[in-house]
């Protein structure tokens, strides 16, 4: 869609938090002076291909505008999709804009990579969006065992972590410094030994007051 004023297009529309698309440059947000402040959570997702699950939260005063929010993804992510109730747009370099008007607006962006995770970082020169981030990481045991290191362990309770991601462990990331996936041990997938079995015999004493048992215990370990 698109609007002409006196014969003139408008390309950035005056929209309010109500959604109404005013006509004239008289309105209150006029004296409203133009802040954004973002919020960025991600949650990383083991295993093949690993997703990295984003959410931009951002918080908008002023007029209508078109907003540079910069480097969205780390190095060697691909993306996948992004979802958005404002008009977004991604360049070849990852950086996204957004036509932000007042209000508050939640961006989600999937991403994935085929290769291993061996460390987060956004590339040479890129400017990320925030400069703090939090970070969850979803592990799966029946791939690998993994951990985060290199970054701050945070209580999630005490942060502002969406209630969709609260069940996994979260860390605070400088988004200028760089943090690691290590691999403790390669998992068994569905080829994982079943586990332990116990074979018990049980020999009851002649006068009942006694019992004398064997146990026999075998399985597979890795």
């Amino acid at each position: 869609m698109s609007l002409v004023v006196n014969g003139e297009g408008v390309p950035i529309p005056n929209w309010d938090a109500a959604g109404d698309v005013w006509l004239k440059h008289a309105r209150v947000e006029e004296s409203t002076k133009d802040l954004l402040t973002v919020q960025v959570y991600r949650v990383i997702e083991d295993g093949i291909p690993l997703w990295l699950r984003t959410e931009i939260d951002l918080t908008v005063s002023g007029k209508s505008r078109e907003e540079q929010l910069g480097w969205i993804l780390p190095d060697g992510w691909q993306l996948s999709l992004v979802e958005s109730p404002i008009p977004v747009a991604v360049d070849d370099q990852g950086q996204m804009k957004a036509q932000v008007r007042a209000g508050n607006w939640k961006i989600q962006v999937h991403a994935f990579r085929n290769t291993d995770l061996d460390e987060l970082q956004f590339a040479a020169g890129a400017d990320p969006i925030a400069e703090v981030e939090l970070v969850g990481f979803r592990a799966k045991p029946d791939f690998r065992i993994a951990e985060i290191e290199g970054v701050q362990a945070v209580d999630v309770n005490q942060t502002t972590f969406p209630d969709k991601w609260r069940d996994v462990p979260v860390y605070q990331w400088q988004t200028d410094s760089t943090f690691r996936v290590v691999e403790k041990m390669r998992g068994m997938g569905m080829q994982r030994p079943t586990g332990l079995t116990i074979a018990r015999h049980f020999w009851l004493d002649e006068d009942g007051r006694g019992v004398t048992y064997r146990d026999r215990v075998s399985g597979e370990l890795q």
